[in-house]
């Protein structure tokens, strides 16, 4: 794959603790870890799975997906994202100038479609040269707060300290990572940089494909959705 110019990679480890054997949950029959390699297929890409787990890794039957076998090291609860990219890209030779598309098992309502609509917003601004990386992102509306010291405050108010905003639609939109989607060059993850770096990219998904499988409650309300 050393000659490949773009990759989806899904890492698929064990050992959740919130919630338990997370990817290997099922919606509509199909694992997170399935749903997760079936969305990058669909939008054309050449997908790596990379786990810790035989079965993880196993239980994938499509010819097409090459599979790595990851080091406990990099699938731990202390490991990065990062890191068990950054061992997966160097053992399978990945070439700097390849754009890694990471693709969480824990988005199940991120689909092909959204995976290809996510490529085509890429590829009609990355020409331009100015963008390191892109991630996708929810267009939040609400007023966030936050707790200091024993109080708690506006978000704006500490963003915009000198500014007043009265209504909503005055207020600068906020945009919430919603772990969907990351793009970024071999090279920038082999430099030490996180998946979001240098100049960014955000591309906007809506309130379902932003879902983000954490607790239970999560992976019930998938589920509820897919059923509706």
């Amino acid at each position: 794959m050393n000659s490949t110019e773009r990759i989806g990679i899904v890492l698929a480890r064990t050992g959740s603790t919130r919630l338990k054997d997370k990817n290997m949950l099922k919606i509509g029959g199909k694992t997170l870890t399935e749903i997760a390699v079936e969305a990058g297929i669909g939008a054309g890409l050449n997908m790596i799975l990379s786990s810790n787990s035989e079965k993880i890794l196993e239980h994938i039957t499509q010819n097409d997906v090459t599979k790595y076998l990851r080091s406990q090291k990099n699938s731990d609860a202390l490991a990065t994202s990062e890191s068990a990219v950054l061992e997966t890209i160097d053992q399978l030779q990945i070439a700097d100038s390849c754009e890694i598309i990471l693709l969480q098992p824990t988005s199940p309502m991120r689909s092909s479609a959204t995976v290809k609509r996510f490529l085509s917003e890429w590829d009609s601004i990355r020409v331009s040269g100015c963008f390191d990386s892109a991630f996708s992102a929810t267009l939040e509306t609400s007023e966030s707060w936050v707790r200091v010291d024993s109080n708690y405050v506006r978000l704006s108010s500490l963003i915009y300290p000198n500014e007043q905003f009265t209504r909503s639609q005055d207020r600068p939109p906020t945009y919430k990572e919603n772990g969907a989607i990351y793009l970024t060059r071999a090279s920038n993850i082999r430099n030490g940089e996180r998946f979001i770096c240098g100049n960014k990219y955000i591309f906007l998904c809506n309130k379902i494909e932003s879902i983000d499988i954490d607790t239970t409650e999560d992976f019930e309300f998938a589920v509820a959705l897919n059923e509706f």
